[in-house]
């Protein structure tokens, strides 16, 4: 027999049950039947917790929701309220941090370090104006004297000689704008877009090698002890200029018969990176002071030069994270370029010869 459901009566209240007849030995009928109604009550109870549930998950998601967007929205518009303030002229001013997640932390810090550069640039091209606008009036004002006193000349000889004055005047501020010009990019971080792992132990060697020969057609030797295989990360164009303006500032301030080395070497993670001499060197009050442009000492007035050498090398230094100090070399000067750390030697570098210097 298949089960059945019949309607019972419970204390004025009508419910259901569940029946399984049965026939016994004897050819009677048993039936058992269960009442539902206790089910009936969980079942409706269920429908209702899962309707107020879904109902108060639908509230919370809506209300979460714009409490999110409003927090969201309200630190989006301090945003663009700081940058506003930016294309308004107020530089200096950065975004402040959205909050909103790893993702936005990175976005807010990206366009700051981005501003920073923009700044750096700004302000690189404000110096050299200033630079210019200062620095190169003093020449300018002596190539005007020059060129008008060339009036009073009849001989050719006379004005061939005073052009050929005049033509040098020119070269000589050309020289000081283009490292002017120079100095300010760098500082603005141009260069950082052709960063590479650069054999640095090859940049030094390969000055080295340009510069000995002058060193000998001075009266003066130049030794090296480079360490092979150190590598950093850098411009090798800016780091094979930031050497060989070491060497030249060496080559003309450290006297006749002047001993000048090169050393190289991984010290204690960095790595070291020494040009020193036995010349005169720099007083100790001095040191910082000649890595500013335009800085000349007394002793080395009388010498061709526009002061911008070391700042260039400062520079250079400053855009590659490198630490740059002079030291008393007990005699002469040692300007040591530190970098914080190398890189594992790459065997496949680009090799370059002492021509590309």
């Amino acid at each position: 027999m298949s089960a059945a459901i019949l309607p019972v009566v419970k204390r004025q209240a009508r419910s259901t049950a569940i029946t399984n007849p049965k026939r016994t030995a004897d050819g009677s009928r048993l039936i058992v039947g269960r009442n539902t109604s206790d089910l009936d009550e969980l079942s409706d109870w269920l429908r209702l917790v899962t309707l107020w549930s879904g109902l108060g998950i639908t509230v919370l998601a809506i209300g979460g929701g714009l409490l999110i967007a409003s927090v969201f929205l309200r630190r989006l518009d301090r945003v663009n309220r700081s940058l506003q303030e930016i294309m308004d002229g107020r530089l200096e001013e950065r975004v402040p941090a959205i909050r909103m997640g790893d993702e936005f932390d990175r976005l807010t810090s990206n366009l700051n370090l981005m501003l920073d550069r923009n700044q750096a640039v700004m302000d690189g091209l404000r110096q050299v104006s200033t630079g210019i606008a200062h620095d190169l009036r003093t020449p300018l004002s002596r190539l005007r004297q020059h060129l008008d006193s060339m009036r009073d000349l009849t001989r050719p000889e006379d004005l061939q000689r005073a052009i050929d004055d005049a033509l040098a005047q020119v070269d000589d501020v050309l020289t000081t704008f283009h490292a002017l010009l120079r100095i300010g990019q760098i500082e603005g971080g141009a260069g950082r877009a052709r960063f590479e792992p650069v054999d640095l132990s090859a940049v030094m060697d390969r000055v080295r090698l340009a510069y000995e020969t002058a060193a000998e057609d001075a009266g003066k030797t130049l030794s090296a002890q480079i360490a092979p295989d150190i590598v950093v990360n850098g411009d090798p164009q800016l780091l094979t200029q930031l050497f060989a303006n070491l060497l030249e500032n060496a080559l003309r301030h450290a006297g006749d018969k002047a001993h000048i080395t090169m050393s190289l070497a991984q010290v204690a993670g960095a790595v070291s990176a020494v040009v020193a001499d036995d010349g005169p060197g720099v007083p100790a009050h001095e040191r910082q002071r000649v890595l500013r442009r335009f800085c000349r000492l007394d002793a080395s007035r009388s010498s061709p030069g526009s002061g911008l050498g070391l700042a260039l090398i400062a520079a250079i230094a400053e855009l590659h994270d490198a630490e740059l100090s002079l030291s008393d070399n007990s005699p002469g000067l040692a300007v040591e370029v530190r970098f914080a750390e190398g890189l594992p030697h790459l065997s496949r570098l680009p090799s370059r010869g002492p021509e590309d210097i």
